[in-house]
C-alpha cells in the first residue's frame, strides 16, 4: 500500500508545490485513499489501472501452469502450485 511507503499528505504537498513534477500511481496503490481525496484533484498525478497481470506473456504463463497442474493432478503427480488448507 502506498501508505506503507510514503506519507500521503507529504506527496500531496510536494505535487501541489511542484517540488515533485508529477507522479504516476496504479489504482491498487491508492486503494486506501478516498475517491474524493484532494490528491486526486491535482493535474500532475496520473492514476493507472493495475494491468501488469493482464500482459499477454503473464496470461500465457498462467494458462500453461494451470494446464500442467491439471495434468499432474489427473495423473497422480504432485501439483506444481498446490493450495494448502
Amino acid at each position: 500500500m502506498i501508505t506503507d511507503l510514503i506519507e500521503i499528505p507529504a506527496l500531496y504537498a510536494a505535487l501541489r508545490m511542484k517540488k515533485i513534477f508529477a507522479a504516476g500511481i496504479d489504482n491498487c496503490t491508492l486503494a486506501s485513499i478516498a475517491k474524493d481525496h484532494k490528491l486526486l484533484e491535482l493535474n500532475n498525478i496520473i492514476v493507472l489501472p493495475n494491468t501488469g497481470a493482464s500482459a499477454e506473456r503473464v496470461l500465457n504463463e498462467a494458462a500453461v501452469l494451470a494446464a500442467k497442474n491439471v495434468v499432474n493432478g489427473l495423473t497422480g503427480k504432485p501439483l506444481i502450485t498446490p493450495v494448502l488448507p
